[in-house]
């Protein structure tokens, strides 16, 4: 009994400092294995699409969106050129940067086959990559370790829906200030010498603690950078795992959305100094990774009556690499005005999410055709998004 109360006890104190691998399951891929990388943030929420990458040559974009529009003369210097038509947000300046160094590839007017406009089930469809909600048992990156037999990490207390399935993954997030002391652990493992797969699991745990050596409430820097700084640590190390996935909230914009400053470009200005970070720490294995974000739906083109923008349909998807062919918007743009929308309401779709995620696993990963029906087995039809590395 009294051993009973000390495991829970360990469990309780310790249990949220420390990245625990999945029980039974080895917590690094094998040596020797490709050095590719793929990160996807899903950007949870739905971004819009039309502030993040402002269709500036549409000739209704101004008129649909009075309020909220970049253009007017008071903010439009502050816009971010990309081409003839379309500009950056003013807050993702660090994004700017890459997409001039050829090191961005965005993507407009994506969206997904399912269109219910419901932020949990639109989700659910994004991160199992099926046609509609609980569909498959696993999530798509998952399905990626299955076909290629790497590792993959969900920087995340519990493990995000892409990645569960059979697939080997583990869980890792940056511990919190008063994490268990060195002394504390090493009782804990004596205390576990007859649990054997408790002791393992912690044993892989303090392993993955020690290679990130990160702190997320460290004063230094916000938490996202934290987090950024030892999720590229685990990368980095030479057994790391070949995939990463997290999340970054923050983008449900009904009020306030605000123009060059507000609720998106607090978020968005998040998102782009994040990617910074990623490519600094990094270094080197910048060339060898890919960052893909993507998120649920868009919203719509005309604000609503409290300074910001409902459920909608289509958005806009990043790559970000030292490898990509970027420094370009690739878009079919359906147009804006009001019989160009879809419902009468939002952005049409004209490129599939899943399109693009395939032409990521094909040329980055080198996914056979055979292994990407694998992974989204619901999703035959799509063909893949060709182009995307140089």
């Amino acid at each position: 009994m009294r051993q009973s109360m000390k495991r829970r006890a360990f469990l309780q104190g310790l249990g949220a400092g420390v990245g625990f691998a999945t029980l039974g399951v080895p917590v690094f891929a094998r040596a020797g294995g490709s050095p590719k990388k793929l990160i996807v943030v899903i950007l949870r929420g739905a971004m819009d699409g039309l502030h993040a990458v402002v269709p500036v040559g549409d000739p209704h974009y101004e008129q649909q969106r009075p309020q909220l529009a970049l253009t007017h003369s008071d903010v439009k210097d502050a816009l971010l050129p990309l081409d003839g038509m379309f500009a950056l947000h003013p807050a993702g300046k660090e994004l700017h940067s890459l997409y001039a160094q050829g090191e961005a590839l965005l993507f407009h007017a994506v969206g997904q086959s399912y269109r219910d406009r419901s932020h949990f089930d639109s989700q659910v469809v994004l991160e199992e990559g099926s046609s509609r909600p609980h569909a498959l048992k696993s999530g798509w990156l998952n399905r990626v370790l299955q076909v290629t037999d790497g590792e993959g990490l969900s920087v995340s207390s519990e493990s995000l829906l892409i990645l569960q399935g059979e697939g080997r993954a583990f869980n890792w997030q940056p511990e919190p200030k008063f994490a268990a002391k060195q002394s504390f652990q090493s009782r804990v493992l004596e205390m576990l010498e007859g649990d054997p797969a408790m002791a393992t699991a912690l044993a892989e745990g303090l392993r993955v603690r020690k290679m990130a050596q990160v702190n997320s409430m460290s004063p230094k820097g916000n938490a996202l950078q934290q987090t950024l700084k030892g999720m590229a640590k685990l990368l980095l190390a030479p057994e790391g795992p070949a995939v990463a996935a997290l999340d970054l909230g923050g983008w449900d914009t009904h009020s306030r959305q605000g123009r060059e400053s507000g609720r998106f470009a607090r978020v968005f200005s998040e998102l782009s100094r994040g990617v910074a970070t990623l490519r600094t720490e990094l270094g080197s294995l910048w060339r060898d990774t890919v960052v893909v974000c993507v998120t649920e739906f868009g919203r719509t083109v005309r604000p609503n009556g409290s300074g910001g923008t409902d459920h909608g349909t289509a958005a806009a998807a990043f790559l970000f690499g030292g490898g990509i062919r970027g420094g370009r918007v690739v878009a079919d743009w359906p147009g804006l005005a009001d019989r160009d929308l879809y419902e009468g309401r939002d952005l049409r779709p004209t490129l599939d999410v899943v399109a693009v995620l395939k032409g990521v696993l094909h040329e980055h990963l080198r996914l056979t055709e055979s292994q990407l029906a694998e992974v989204f087995p619901a999703h035959h039809a799509v063909a893949p998004q060709l182009g995307i590395l140089s």
